[in-house]
């Protein structure tokens, strides 16, 4: 299998970013989407850690 190299920049505009819109989210709105949010004791350990995207939705299901 052949080795691949992609930044996570690139990653995230080429695959990822093209996924969350596909479920309906807008990457613009703020409001939805939030980016390098910090997330305290995230894993459980002493350190911070941050989510790379964060989506937020106020619809009740």
């Amino acid at each position: 299998m052949p080795s691949y190299h992609i930044s996570e920049s690139k990653t995230r505009y080429s695959i990822i970013d093209p996924q969350v819109k596909k479920a309906g989210w807008n990457l613009s709105e703020r409001a939805q989407v939030a980016f390098e949010i910090l997330v305290a004791e995230y894993d459980g350990s002493v350190s911070e850690s941050f989510a790379d995207y964060f989506v937020h939705s106020t619809k009740t299901r």
